[in-house]
């Protein structure tokens, strides 16, 4: 089933009217996303069942970039300002340059699908992902060198990476913070 993301917009791209809705499509359902500041305008990141993740302007609504090269669903995303950083279902996290859809590298390291991938944002080199393999790794980016892996018992499906603090939320309940 194709997925449609519908957004109101005010300002530039409403013609006039005060707020108008726009379609964004992806063929298959959007999973991830996130926004993003660059250069003056704003971009939202869409993650999606089709393998690809999109780039959309948030000024006009056009696609300005679609990043392919996933074998399975992109399940999640990040972008810092320097990269955009996707995990899938196909066991790898994948780093790309954000203004170009270049794939920089390929990541393998879960035995799983990645459930989440968090970039930072003070140090922009830096990557966390979790896995189904109940494994948190902490990467170089810029080299795509595995620094740290962390077992926890239970599936990490959340995690935030802020300055010298990782941030994990787990299907057991628990907030962790390192």
């Amino acid at each position: 089933i194709p997925a449609r993301l519908h957004f109101r917009f005010s300002g530039c791209i409403t013609r006039g009217r005060s707020h108008a809705w726009l379609q964004l499509e992806h063929e298959a359902s959007v999973l991830c996303m996130a926004v993003s500041a660059e250069n003056c305008l704003e971009f939202l990141y869409s993650g999606s069942r089709d393998r690809t993740v999109k780039k959309w302007s948030l000024v006009d609504g056009c696609c300005v970039h679609v990043y392919r090269g996933h074998g399975s669903m992109v399940r999640c995303l990040a972008v810092n300002g320097q990269y955009l950083a996707t995990g899938s279902d196909d066991r790898s996290v994948r780093i790309w340059q954000r203004d170009t859809a270049a794939e920089l590298r390929t990541m393998a390291g879960h035995r799983d699908f990645v459930r989440a991938v968090s970039l930072c944002s003070t140090f922009q080199q830096r990557l966390a992902s979790s896995g189904d393999d109940h494994q948190v790794i902490l990467w170089d980016v810029s080299k795509g060198e595995r620094l740290a892996t962390y077992t926890y018992s239970s599936v990490v499906s959340a995690l935030v990476l802020r300055e010298a603090a990782l941030i994990t939320a787990c299907d057991d309940g628990w907030l962790r913070i390192a």
